[in-house]
């Protein structure tokens, strides 16, 4: 990865109401609350304990309360927790100077879910939204010295029997009122456990101007110089004249270093009266040009060059400049497009990454409480060049993009909501609105962002799972559906993030139609659900495969750990970490299949695992061998939120499956594949090359019989291998 410098200067000047002593103090002063005392309704009580993740079986866990949640079947025994109330207190000290800060605001991220906080005993506001982070002024209501906070979270399983005449949803997924992670409510690959907690709370004092966000985002590149975009948020400003520098960023320990030089020929300057500025936050838009610019690219076709710079903001006074405020902030110069074109078969779905297509590779994955980073790690072993982030669960974090960014995988990116009908109402659209416009705000500046998708598997629902009958008013529920996916989602991505395309759904079409193969993205579930053979992978081919998959056991090692064998369905102990209705049935059909039978728990871990391992290779040549016609394929799933037998390539305690290792090897940049399936008489032999450029090799092709004794080979010299192609040799 290069990292480059960049050099940029703007002015502008901004009136708004002043305040006193705005630039006397010209620190940030954060309070981190890490320690808390708990307590519920049920005679729990924790004092001085640390909290960082909104989990609170693992919590209650880590103090005695309850065992570890996902062992054997433990958590049958702690659905109480689903409904208490609980109450969160902490302390924080402040002396005179502290509160003659001009701004001092609290800081709620990841709350889940309806809670109510309370300085001093007074009531500040309330939350109700997991992926919003929460900013309230608690200046008027503190004291010198000791202040108290409380936070009570109301049990979310009462909220599931609200009714609406507007809502409109389904009897059986009254979980989409609510805004928080939606798999936790019960999937087929996860236990129903809804948590309460947060993932951090601060106290800010400030007496400065903020910069809430800054992202920089490429509009364009033609004829070498890349047009691009800094989208700022700043809040608290005067009637004063500021600077706005954006300039390389050179760290020392303990003080800024800053770049006065400018790269450019000329500085640009921008003036902005009240009027410009929005009523809570002001939001401002530069743009300016990079010559000869260095581009992001995916591992496989370049580099990952990312340019690292800061932005400052300064006071002008006479002929000095205060220094109020630094930010740093990264970007990388690519264009990404998704093109949905007609054609004689059908529509194209594939993406071009500064204008050149290329095959996706990667998988589907679930964002849980773990180490972002370590996700990122094992698709990056694994040779993925994108990642979709899955609409069951939530956004993903800063670490996550930037692993993403510096590891040259891209990132389709769905908004939380799935496999449901959702409300249309003005409150829940007001709150899904806030919740997107911060999040796409924040993420929209990474290069490895690819696209937005409205949800998952909500309009095939609607068309093919027999939702028209379950609704009263089909016109509502479809009225609902626009208003949400295809009018207030895409709008917030088009005003903050231009350049990245937006889809409705995904997939467009359901599995059991035929255009499901000819039109856009597929899931086919052909395989798994209709319990179809794996070679069924090699016919059922569409543009982009953007979920398909079968299960295996986890690990040997994790089984054991969570699971109390022997492998059995009337073992409850282990049988309960199979949440697919028909999942035990499925594995033993294909095991039947290939072995036959299965003699003890090891053997059936192994064999459900060579089966698995069977189906993805099948399912990933078969896939790249039709390039350019399918251009894509993102299996379901990488990895686990929970220790069940999944889909997963990486089980719950971070162990490879052996399917982990066949994806590996599928999807390196050239492959050879065998096709010994689609023509009874015949074999066929494909290279894929998904590297642009051309190479030349020698092949051996050795035929052997079941004794391992050669019978043929044949040698092929000086095989061309073209460039970004799969062709039959």
């Amino acid at each position: 990865m290069k990292k480059l410098l960049l050099s940029l200067f703007f002015v502008f000047l901004v009136c708004q109401s002043s305040f006193g002593q705005l630039f006397k103090d010209e620190t940030i002063k954060n309070i981190e609350l890490d320690y808390w005392s708990l307590t519920n309704n049920r005679n729990v009580n924790l004092d001085s304990i640390f909290i960082s993740q909104n989990d609170i079986y693992k919590l209650l866990n880590t103090h005695g309360i309850i065992p570890y949640p996902f062992k054997n079947s433990n958590e049958e025994n702690i659905k109480w927790i689903d409904s208490c109330s609980w109450e969160f207190n902490s302390k924080f000290i402040l002396c005179e100077e502290d509160l003659k800060s001009n701004n001092i605001d609290i800081i709620l991220e990841g709350v889940n879910t309806f809670s109510k906080l309370y300085i001093n005993d007074i009531f500040i506001d309330s939350a109700n939204n997991e992926f919003y982070t929460y900013k309230f002024n608690i200046k008027p209501f503190l004291k010198l010295g000791h202040n108290d906070i409380k936070l009570i979270i109301d049990p979310t399983i009462e909220r599931l029997n609200y009714k609406s005449d507007s809502y409109n949803t389904l009897e059986s997924e009254k979980r989409v009122i609510n805004r928080n992670n939606q798999y936790r409510y019960g999937w087929d690959w996860y236990p129903k456990m809804l948590s309460v907690g947060f993932k951090s709370i601060n106290i800010e004092l400030y007496n400065i101007p903020r910069i809430e966000f800054a992202n920089i985002q490429t509009l364009s590149i033609e004829n070498n110089i890349a047009e691009m975009v800094l989208n700022i948020g700043i809040s608290n400003l005067t009637d004063h004249q500021y600077e706005l520098k954006l300039l390389e960023r050179e760290e020392q320990i303990g003080s800024f270093i800053f770049q006065k030089e400018s790269y450019i020929e000329k500085p640009y300057t921008f003036s902005f009266s009240k009027k410009d500025i929005d009523k809570n936050l002001g939001y401002f838009s530069f743009k300016f040009n990079v010559d000869n610019p260095y581009l992001w690219y995916t591992k496989e076709m370049g580099e990952q060059n990312i340019y690292e710079n800061c932005v400052e903001l300064y006071k002008k006074e006479k002929d000095t400049s205060i220094f109020l405020y630094y930010e740093a902030i990264d970007f990388g110069i690519r264009t990404i497009e998704l093109v949905q074109e007609k054609d004689s078969i059908g529509q194209s779905f594939y993406f071009k990454l500064n204008g050149k297509p290329f095959f996706a590779k990667g998988a589907n994955i679930i964002i849980d409480n773990n180490n972002h980073n370590t996700i990122v790690s094992y698709a990056k072993e694994a040779n993925f060049n994108m990642i979709r982030v899955w609409g069951g669960s939530e956004y993903a974090n800063e670490d996550f993009y930037k692993a993403c960014d510096k590891n040259g995988i891209l990132v389709w990116q769905d908004f939380p909501f799935a496999c449901a009908l959702y409300p249309g109402d003005n409150v829940f659209l007001d709150n899904v609105r806030k919740e997107a416009e911060q999040n796409i705000k924040r993420i929209a500046g990474h290069p490895s962002l690819a696209l937005f998708c409205g949800n998952n598997e909500i309009w095939e629902g609607w068309m093919n799972w027999g939702w028209k009958q379950e609704v009263e008013d089909t016109i509502k529920a479809v009225e609902n559906y626009n208003n949400l996916f295809n009018k207030l989602l895409p709008e917030l991505v088009s005003k903050y993030s231009p350049t990245i395309d937006y889809i409705h759904t995904s997939p467009l079409h359901g599995w059991g139609r035929k255009e499901s193969l000819t039109h856009g993205d597929c899931h086919y579930w052909g395989v798994w659900w209709a319990d179809s053979t794996l070679e069924t992978y090699t016919r059922k081919i569409p543009r982009f495969m953007s979920e398909f998959g079968f299960q295996g056991t986890p690990n040997i090692n994790t089984a054991k750990a969570y699971m109390s064998l022997p492998y059995s369905k009337e073992n409850q102990e282990f049988a309960i970490h199979q949440k697919h209705p028909r999942g035990f049935e499925l594995i033993d059909n294909r095991i039947n299949e290939y072995f036959n039978s299965y003699k003890t728990d090891e053997d059936y871990i192994y064999k459900s695992q060579v089966v698995q391992q069977e189906a993805y290779k099948i399912a990933i040549e078969a896939q790249r061998r039709a390039k350019p016609y399918c251009m894509g394929t993102l299996f379901w799933q990488l990895n686990d939120a929970y220790p069940a037998i999944s889909w997963s390539a990486i089980d719950y305690a971070g162990y490879k499956k052996p399917v982990y290792y066949t994806i590996k090897k599928a999807f390196e940049p050239i492959i050879l594949s065998i096709d010994n399936i689609s023509n009874n008489d015949s074999i066929f032999i494909y290279y894929c090359n998904d590297i642009d450029s051309n190479y030349t090799m020698n092949l051996t092709i050795s035929f052997y019989d079941n004794k391992g004794e050669s019978r043929h080979k044949e040698n092929v010299k000086q095989l061309l291998v073209q460039s970004n192609i799969s062709k039959k040799i």
